[in-house]
């Protein structure tokens, strides 16, 4: 019952801070969670408290929501259910939108949590054979989070500062329909031919190095065609 209540704040504050922002007082998550104000100090101390819980309640739900759509075998069939269930997220989506656009420390924070959580599953994503390793996970997991955060603040401007959790699922619906199969490509093929730019601006000229079997046939090839 305790674990039912606490959930049942948690998702009521996850509507009542994306609407109305980290000032909102603990009366209004009581009233939407149809508890006492008093209980949610009782359950999390204070207002700062029960945003940290959000905070935690948030990375909880998105770790174990990436994890299974990198499963090997039910991955695809998961990640189908998401997508159609998009609006059922609308509350999350409004409340990570919030902290963005708060700036604030714990904002920062929030971020880095959100970074580190990616660099787990992306980990396990590895390991399970969905996901091409690289020479910098943690990276990787950052500049992921960083492109996928920087796509919600485009997709989602909120020019008078408001969050309508009324309208967001449909436009959350719409997002979908324009950005899933591009970020999809995206992330499936890649989107350059070849490697070289990657090997442009990644090779280090000053450093002196042997030239491999490769340097010296093309060379080889080029004199013969200068003959």
């Amino acid at each position: 019952m305790a674990e039912e209540t606490r959930a049942r704040i948690l998702d009521a504050a996850f509507g009542v801070f994306a609407e109305q922002g980290f000032a909102a007082p603990l009366r209004a998550v009581a009233d939407r969670a149809g508890v006492s104000a008093a209980l949610i100090v009782h359950y999390f101390g204070s207002h700062d408290g029960l945003r940290r819980a959000c905070d935690e309640r948030f990375d909880e739900l998105t770790t174990e929501l990436k994890t299974d759509v990198l499963d090997p075998v039910a991955g695809p069939a998961e990640a189908r259910r998401q997508s159609d269930d998009i609006a059922h997220y609308a509350p999350m989506i409004g409340y990570l939108i919030r902290v963005l656009r708060a700036g604030d420390a714990a904002s920062i924070r929030f971020v880095d949590r959100m970074s580190e959580a990616a660099e787990q599953y992306l980990a396990r994503g590895v390991e399970a054979g969905m996901i091409r390793p690289t020479g910098d996970e943690p990276a990787r997991a950052r500049t992921l989070v960083a492109m996928s955060l920087g796509a919600v603040m485009l997709g989602f401007p909120t020019l008078d500062g408001r969050i309508d959790l009324e309208t967001l699922p449909e436009r959350l619906d719409e997002y979908r329909g324009r950005s899933l199969v591009p970020m999809l490509e995206i992330a499936t093929y890649g989107y350059l031919t070849d490697s070289r730019i990657l090997d442009a601006l990644t090779h280090d000229d000053t450093t002196d190095h042997e030239p491999t079997d490769d340097d010296i046939t093309h060379h080889n090839a080029e004199a013969d065609g200068h003959e």
